[in-house]
């Protein structure tokens, strides 16, 4: 699946407000290759992205950022297009969003809105995922 050029930007505008990184079950070679192509290298350091020799699962790639970068989980926001590596991910206690672009669909989007996580589109993520306020019973992406 080929970058999604408004989520690119949204990443070259922000990269000065947080610490990017990139969790994956792909390969450095390819993710390398993909970072290139995509022109984000420059936004992950080498210690930032953490591939398939990291771990299984991605709250072992939390893990390990959290010990190399010294960020608390609760200061974490990860962003994942599967609600199983959210529910993963949420135990560590970092906040978790569903990325509702590309090939989700409904069922998804429902079960990630369902369990509490927010569900970010093209349109809303970039407010979503750095302009972040604790849940809200009233916000409407939490409890949809």
């Amino acid at each position: 699946m080929g970058p999604y050029p408004p989520f690119l930007e949204i990443l070259h505008r922000r990269a000065g407000d947080a610490m990017l990184a990139i969790a994956t079950a792909k390969d450095a070679a390819t993710v390398d290759a993909l970072m290139r192509d995509y022109g984000i290298e420059a936004l992950f350091p080498p210690e930032r992205v953490l591939d398939k020799e990291t771990g299984v699962h991605k709250d072992a790639h939390l893990q390990q950022l959290h010990e190399a970068v010294g960020v608390a989980y609760d200061e974490m926001v990860f962003v994942d297009d599967k609600v199983n590596h959210l529910d993963r991910v949420a135990r560590l206690g970092v906040r978790c969003a569903l990325a509702g672009w590309g090939y989700n669909g409904e069922r998804e989007v429902e079960l990630a809105r369902r369990r509490g996580y927010r569900v970010c589109t093209l349109e809303n993520a970039e407010e979503q995922l750095f302009g972040w306020q604790p849940a809200d019973p009233s916000d409407s992406l939490a409890t949809s």
